[in-house]
């Protein structure tokens, strides 16, 4: 009965969308182009059933040209056709009439028996009691706004709607419309030069651990942050330092979001999405740090919350993005054939192996079933808009086929039968690809597998008439000299440090493109000729200053890369050790444990900056080395003898600036050392050990007023400015730098 009403409503008006139906506008008219503010109100339809929406911040734009005609861009706020819709401008009274219908979009559908060209147009719609949906309105098609000083707003008592040719309803329409002048601008730092990289880490809507790489800089008491909007990755957010605290106002202006087409701003909300007028950071300059734990996101619009990036409790370090291959995912359970599907829980991880945080949104994952791929295909799994092979960390098509809760999915899957399921992340560069080991359900025990030895190119003529030649050697074995299996060997060659492929043209003996070569391939002496491990390689190249030779063993996913051999030699940068430790002071009985401050510089002797991910240091008490073991030090997770320069837990290690202030479950020792050590590959380079002894006369007894550089603690470690009575800790600072602690007795 519904269909059939809705049938002969639209019988009324099929002369009149035959009349009026013109090409689709899509590029921006000619004449004065106005971008506003814009809000609407509006229905969506789903099973039957109206929701009304309403939009604040659409980045709504209207043109009026010369002979008295506006285009008004994308009529319709909650649908994207990106078209422009003609109108005609009464200039006396300001009416402007939109003569419905009109084509605004086509899309790809289907009807069950192939694809077709759909059209959508826009036409003014009633609502039909007897069908209980909106349907065409058979007679008045002509759409009414009032332009007035610059505002274009929609008359009441109207409705328009997207429908298709046959002017059937596709579920959006809008009943209120206003486009105001736009006022609000974007803010930058005055000069972006010298803006500091860092990474924002925070918990995501689903308290998932997620980073981000955001930019900071500082000018005088200002300070900025680029990068908080994924859809606007080049736009600032200002705030004002004040001490150790810097305050960032809310509702400031990122830009348009192409994508959703609305004005994007930075918006301070709580976790009930209350708005918050704005957010504090503490504040740190050297290392540079921003910590708070309020919620910061970006949003549609600045009136109402309707948020597009989301970042609870966001800490933001200094440093360089990682690019790292990512750590290995866990397959919690499976259940592999439960009625039409299977279903299992997988935990993904945006941190490297050595625990380094990545960029959460360049991180993806891939499922396999019996080691083949598989593709969630948009049929069956319809929540997806496009096959996907390579999922996004971040991916949840609403709790159906994948959920993320936290950190974990669960995915439920129309697949049965298989013996073996694997998960692999990897993490996406560019077009660098750098993959995580394999996670396999059920668990096997995975063969060993090691990169290969590099290469070594034993001669290279660079410019021989057309061609250069050169000569290297491919060992099919480790480093330690185990056999590799040569048919999953592979080598890279490199020209000024470029990647080469063999193409086909000029190079007519390769049946195709070739940039990965197998350790085996020859065609037959002509370009590539095989002599055991040897290659004499012929190639159309020439004016290289560098030639690079890197192998690689291919192990499923896994690529394990031999080092870099380079012609000419180069002389390698000689590694240097650091500089020597320095023991500030030491308690070495404060109750239940003794404390002690040791200076850590990250420099060589010269004042040379170092690595500081290859910096470590050991202690030793009565020259014993000293390990952290998991019990009692639970907060380092596993033994730690080589303690990182950067590990920091804030219990027992409190790091500040290049000082470490430690605290150890540790008495009764009578010398302490410090010694450090920078790990260059396999070349330790170790300093000088600095050294702390305990006086020989343990408590003495002060008659006198000490006139050193002295200052006082007791015997928790706490400051004391007066002792009297009791037993303290001096620590006196000599002229040369040096410390001596004593433990005495004051009356």
């Amino acid at each position: 009965m519904r269909k059939l009403l809705t049938s002969l409503m639209l019988m009324l008006c099929t002369a009149l969308f035959a009349q009026n139906l013109n090409t689709i506008i899509t590029e921006q008219p000619e004449g004065t182009l106005y971008e506003g503010y814009g809000t609407a109100k509006g229905l969506t339809e789903f099973y039957y059933n109206l929701i009304p929406y309403e939009l604040d911040g659409i980045a709504s734009k209207y043109v009026v040209t010369d002979d008295d005609e506006v285009y008004l861009y994308n009529p319709v706020s909650n649908y994207n056709a990106k078209s422009w819709l003609k109108g005609t401008l009464n200039k006396e009274t300001g009416e402007v009439t939109f003569t419905l219908p009109q084509l605004i979009n086509s899309e790809i559908a289907n009807d069950g028996e192939g694809d077709y060209l759909d059209y959508i147009v826009l036409c003014k719609m009633i609502y039909s009691e007897d069908a209980k949906t909106y349907v065409a309105s058979p007679g008045d098609q002509e759409l009414k706004f009032q332009l007035d000083n610059g505002v274009l707003t929609m008359l009441d008592d109207q409705f328009i709607g997207i429908a298709n040719m046959n002017g059937e309803w596709y579920g959006i329409g809008e009943s209120e419309k206003n486009i105001c002048s736009m006022t609000d601008n974007v803010v930058k730092p005055a000069n972006e030069d010298g803006a500091v990289a860092c990474l924002m880490k925070y918990q995501s809507k689903d308290n998932e651990d997620s980073s981000r790489p955001v930019f900071v800089k500082v000018e005088d008491s200002d300070i900025y942050i680029k990068g908080l909007a994924k859809n606007n990755p080049e736009a600032w957010i200002k705030g004002s330092i004040q001490g150790n605290q810097a305050t960032f106002p809310s509702k400031q202006y990122l830009g348009v979001n192409e994508e959703n087409v609305a004005h994007n701003y930075f918006m301070v909300i709580d976790e009930s999405k209350n708005q918050k007028s704005s957010v504090t950071f503490e504040y740190n300059a050297e290392p540079l740090t921003l910590t708070t734990d309020a919620v910061i996101s970006t949003n549609f619009g600045k009136n109402n919350v309707m948020t597009f990036d989301y970042y609870k409790a966001p800490v933001i370090n200094a440093g360089e993005n990682v690019v790292a291959a990512p750590v290995v995912p866990t397959i919690k359970d499976c259940t592999p054939d439960d009625g039409d599907y299977s279903w299992f829980t997988i935990t993904l991880s945006a941190k490297t192996k050595d625990g380094k945080d990545l960029d959460a949104e360049k991180l993806y994952y891939n499922i396999y079933f019996d080691d083949q791929p598989f593709t969630f295909t948009t049929s069956p799994y319809s929540t997806f808009d496009k096959d996907m092979t390579d999922i996004p960390y971040g991916f949840d098509d609403g709790d159906y086929y994948i959920t993320k809760q936290g950190n974990d999915r669960i995915i439920y899957i129309y697949k049965k039968d298989f013996q073996k399921l694997s998960i692999q992340s990897f993490y996406l560069d560019g077009e660098t690809k750098l993959f995580s080991d394999m996670a396999v359900w059920p668990e096997q025990e995975q063969p060993k597998t090691e990169a290969p030895v590099a290469p070594v190119i034993k001669n290279c003529t660079p410019v021989d008439g057309d061609y250069s030649w050169f000569t290297i050697t491919i060992p099919a074995k480790t480093k330690d000299g185990k056999d590799l299996d040569a048919e999953k060997l592979y080598y890279n060659i490199y020209f000024d440090d470029q990647p080469f492929t063999f193409t086909t043209s000029p190079y007519s003996t390769f049946d195709k493109d070739m940039t990965d070569i197998p350790y085996g391939f020859d065609d037959g002496n002509y370009y590539i000729t095989k002599q055991g491990d040897d290659r004499i390689v012929y190639i159309y190249k020439k004016d290289f200053q560098k030639l690079g030779i890197q192998s690689f063993y291919l192990d499923g996913e896994t690529k394990l890369f031999s080092d870099m051999a380079v012609w000419p030699e180069q002389e390698q940068p000689k590694a240097e050790a650091p500089v020597a430790p320095v023991i500030k002071d030491c308690t070495p009985d404060g109750g239940e444990y003794s404390w002690f401050t040791i200076t850590i510089p990250a420099k060589t002797k010269d004042g040379e900056d170092l690595d500081e991910s290859k910096l470590f240091y050991n202690i030793y008490f009565d020259d014993q080395k000293f390990t952290f073991t998991e019990s009692p030090y639970a907060t380092f997770g596993k033994d730690v003898t080589d303690v990182p320069y950067n590990f920091d837990d804030d219990y027992y290690i409190t790091r500040q600036g290049d000082d470490r202030i430690v605290y150890v479950y540790k008495k009764d020792f009578t010398k302490l050392g410090v010694e450090c050590f920078y790990l260059d590959g396999d070349n330790k380079l170790v300093t000088e050990r600095a050294e702390w002894n305990a006086p020989t006369n343990g408590i003495e007894e002060i008659t006198s007023n000490d006139s050193c550089n002295t200052s006082w603690k007791d015997l928790s470690g706490r400051s004391v400015k007066n002792p009297t009575n009791g037993i303290f800790f001096r620590v006196m600072k000599k002229a040369d730098g040096s410390t001596k602690v004593i433990k005495q007795v004051v009356k």
